[in-house]
């Protein structure tokens, strides 16, 4: 029957039902079922009146003027601000019968920019969003099964969340909640969201992308992890970029720490060992007590029980405790017009010997979930960087975890909320149940101020801080060019990034002991 029909939901009761007789746990991947579009709750979701009427995005039109040229402009319906760059000239005031006429200063500047920032419909970060998510889906589980249907249900899975946050995400009261939790106004600065604005970019990015993900935790991602948390439910993930994009979600890292098994799928060929050894970094820094594997995607008739074996390991040694096998098509057409389709199951020759795989990848499960995991080294997250710099991109710390990984040395990566919240004790950092003596910074040519004042502080207590490419140029106090900046970037490594950049193209190299070497 179609999903979520009448019917449907008396087969689900039913089957859940028996599972929880036989002692096995039933759950529910949303693919599809969760995407706008497909007919199902999040088309529910999108045609609520609480939505109508929103303004969720941004729309910032640039336009170039030359010092002394005159410019006009008809102004969009819903209008948010008209600001020149360099210089910070606010238009908006000046506007006539929907028009802006100006002339550009001829001194001071060759050309200005005259961004045009107007606001588009959009519900992403609607105070509403989760609380009505969660009562066109999850509650109609509770409402539509019987209590024996429920005690077989453990688990919802949230696959490829199509959860559509971006730079350019905005709501009714961005501009209030954004002046009350930073100080400043944000308005003359959004230009900063899609353009170099100067040495303040760096700032406004920063603070930008901080309260936006403040905003998607307390309005998203909690209300529908308070709901699985309450009723002692796993809620596992497997979402888009799988780690390797740390701005993906805005951030990432943050977005993922709401699942309670944070994780990601498996590719059919080549490792996922670095995807997941992002997904176990979360589940470390937040306390969550399963890492899950989506095993294995587009798998075809090609396994076979070496492959899945040598991949499997990969998932147990990058910190995974939680295996879930991609799929199983009992129709052998059905496995022909799916488009990522697995084939690890009674069809193949190495099926009699896959009960004891099982067992093995369940042993090793349970094992795995005990105990308080372990290792000396922290290696920063470069979510940061990537938030403030258009240039800026994981390479350098991907390719660092990599090298870690393939020379034995186990690793966590971090991100800025986790370092802000560490207590700081004999040269140790501590994060939850975590404690590292090592910090690592991976081309991390923007952080926020918080995050190199607990490094300074990790450093002092007798901590080791080590760095590889670009250092720390700007951070969210003031931008780039900030001396306090510069400072502890000196007393931490000898060198300043712009006195580094200095010695790169002169070709010197400085050693500093307890430091860096470049």
């Amino acid at each position: 029957p179609r999903v979520f029909s009448e019917e449907w939901w008396e087969l689900w009761n039913w089957f859940s039902a028996e599972c929880g007789r036989k002692g096995l746990g039933a759950g529910l991947d949303d693919y599809t079922v969760g995407w706008v579009g497909n007919g199902f709750y999040p088309d529910e979701l999108d045609s609520m009146s609480v939505f109508k009427g929103y303004r969720g995005e941004l729309e910032i039109k640039t336009d170039v003027v030359r010092s002394g040229a005159q410019y006009v402009t008809e102004l969009p319906e819903h209008l948010l601000a008209v600001v020149v760059w360099p210089g910070k000239i606010e238009l908006t005031n000046r506007a006539v019968n929907g028009k802006i006429t100006w002339t550009a200063p001829e001194t001071g500047h060759s050309e200005y920019k005259i961004y045009t920032v107007s606001t588009k419909p959009g519900y992403v970060i609607h105070p509403a969003h989760g609380e009505k998510l969660t009562e066109v889906y999850f509650d109609r589980f509770e409402s539509k099964m019987d209590a024996a249907g429920r005690k077989g249900m453990n688990y919802f899975f949230q696959d490829e969340l199509s959860y559509p946050i971006h730079m350019l995400s905005w709501s009714d009261d961005f501009r209030q909640e954004f002046q009350k939790r930073k100080g400043y106004d944000i308005i003359p600065y959004l230009p900063a969201l899609t353009d170099d604005i100067g040495n303040i970019t760096a700032k406004i990015r920063l603070d930008y992308c901080e309260v936006l993900m403040d905003l998607s935790e307390e309005r998203y991602y909690k209300p529908v992890y308070n709901w699985h948390a309450d009723r002692g439910l796993i809620y596992g993930c497997d979402n888009l970029s799988r780690g390797k994009d740390p701005v993906a979600y805005i951030d990432y890292f943050r977005a993922m720490s709401w699942f309670t098994a944070p994780g990601n799928d498996a590719p059919s060929r080549g490792s996922s060992f670095l995807e997941t050894k992002v997904s176990s970094s979360i589940a470390h820094l937040y306390k969550r007590p399963r890492t899950w594997l989506e095993a294995f995607h587009s798998m075809g008739w090609g396994s076979s029980g070496a492959w899945l074996t040598r991949q499997i390991d990969h998932h147990f040694m990058a910190g995974g405790n939680l295996v879930c096998m991609h799929g199983l098509y009992y129709s052998t057409h059905g496995g022909w017009w799916e488009w990522a389709p697995p084939d690890f199951h009674f069809r193949m020759p190495y099926w009699p010997h896959m009960k004891q795989w099982l067992k093995y990848t369940e042993r090793m499960s349970y094992l795995l979930s005990q105990g308080t995991h372990v290792c000396d080294i922290a290696l920063m997250y470069p979510t940061e960087a990537m938030q403030a710099c258009f240039e800026a991109t994981p390479d350098s710390a991907f390719n660092l975890a990599n090298r870690l990984s393939n020379s034995g040395l186990d690793y966590d990566f971090m991100d800025f909320r986790s370092l802000r919240e560490a207590e700081l004790a004999d040269g140790m950092m501590k994060i939850a149940d975590e404690q590292y003596r090592i910090m690592i910074l991976a081309d991390m040519k923007a952080m926020h101020y918080s995050s190199l004042q607990k490094i300074l502080d990790f450093y002092r207590s007798g901590g080791i801080v080590l760095a590889t490419g670009d250092l720390p140029a700007a951070s969210n106090r003031k931008g780039a060019q900030d001396p306090k900046v510069d400072k502890i970037v000196r007393e931490l490594f000898g060198v300043s990034s712009g006195e580094l950049r200095q010695g790169k193209q002169t070709g010197k190299q400085t050693n500093r002991k307890g430091g860096i070497g470049w």
